[in-house]
């Protein structure tokens, strides 16, 4: 028996078996990694429908209208405040004054829990119904959201003069 023959082949298999073990171990890695990132996505997903959720207590509804005016409602029944609180239509009504103060303008700086400001707005013509008030605003954390008529809330990014014109 060729003993140096022997001894190679065992070589070759334990080198083999080596660079199988290295597979398993890279592929385990892999997958660890994937399953991570798909846990992390999860509990931001997560976080984000919660404070969705937090957001969801804060809307504008109208409550009356005619052929020229509207009352919109912007009400908190969160448990917490929100701030610079602007209401406004999407098709461009303008303001005429507000429940609280009608020289504050159009944004309320600070909406308690439980607390209701009343908007009267000019409507245009073809917005007769004045269905999808906009209400957009700021949270305690400094998140910044936007929710059209009965619609869930939006998360947005910057401020108000960022933009163009409101959406």
């Amino acid at each position: 028996m060729d003993w140096a023959a022997v001894s190679g082949v065992a070589t070759a298999a334990g080198s083999l078996v080596s660079a199988g073990a290295l597979v398993v171990a890279a592929l385990t890695l892999v997958n660890e990694g994937r399953r991570w990132r798909a846990d992390r996505r999860s509990e931001e997903d997560d976080r984000h429908a919660a404070e969705r959720g937090l957001a969801s207590f804060v809307f504008a509804i109208t409550e009356e209208h005619d052929d020229s005016t509207a009352v919109v409602v912007a009400a908190n029944y969160g448990e917490r405040p929100v701030f610079n609180v602007r209401v406004f239509s999407a098709g461009g009504a303008q303001l005429i004054d507000r429940s609280d103060d009608p020289a504050l303008g159009d944004v309320i700086r600070r909406l308690n829990p439980h607390e209701r400001v009343s908007f009267r707005f000019r409507t245009l013509p073809g917005e007769g119904d004045f269905s999808r008030p906009v209400i957009d605003f700021f949270d305690m954390d400094g998140r910044r959201w936007r929710r059209t008529g009965s619609g869930a809330p939006e998360r947005r990014t910057g401020w108000w003069e960022d933009e163009t014109e409101p959406r």
